[in-house]
């Protein structure tokens, strides 16, 4: 939904990322693109029992992933494609359980190769905002939002 008017009482763009709906205004007109949380690690200096270290991996306990093996060799308990579940260590670790709220996965070291994680859950997608106009943007918690280079974007507040 887009709403004629102006982008003036804007405060921190900090709280973009923050927020599960928030009020974007811009300045000048742009892109807004929101994606989806993604994690990519090696599996064999990242992977430890059931611990992946991913550095600011940006997911939240529950999140719901789909794991790549990148082309390469898949970490043993792992399917290339499937959905696993994210539990939330601390900013730089999570575990993944087959199930929401099950057990956590003891992963073997797999090959030095890049693997990653996506969140499914998401409202990844891009928007072109208009000089001065405002646009109400829902993401998913893992969910990043930026603007494009040429625009003065920030939020406007966190909305119920």
């Amino acid at each position: 939904m887009i709403l004629t008017g102006s982008a003036t009482n804007v405060t921190s763009a900090t709280t973009l990322n923050r927020a599960t709906r928030v009020r974007v205004g811009a300045t000048n007109a742009g892109t807004v693109t929101i994606a989806a949380a993604t994690g990519t690690f090696n599996a064999q200096s990242a992977v430890a029992g059931a611990a992946i270290t991913i550095s600011s991996h940006g997911f939240v306990t529950g999140d719901e992933v789909t794991y790549s093996d990148g082309g390469g060799t898949a970490i043993a308990e792992l399917v290339d494609g499937a959905n696993y579940f994210v539990i939330s260590v601390d900013a730089n670790t999570i575990n993944l359980a087959a199930v929401n709220e099950g057990p956590a996965i003891v992963l073997t070291d797999g090959p030095s190769e890049s693997h990653t994680l996506t969140a499914t859950r998401t409202h990844a997608g891009t928007v072109v905002l208009v000089q001065n106009d405002v646009i109400f943007i829902d993401k998913m918690p893992g969910d990043t939002i930026a603007c494009s280079a040429a625009m003065s974007c920030t939020a406007v507040g966190n909305q119920p």
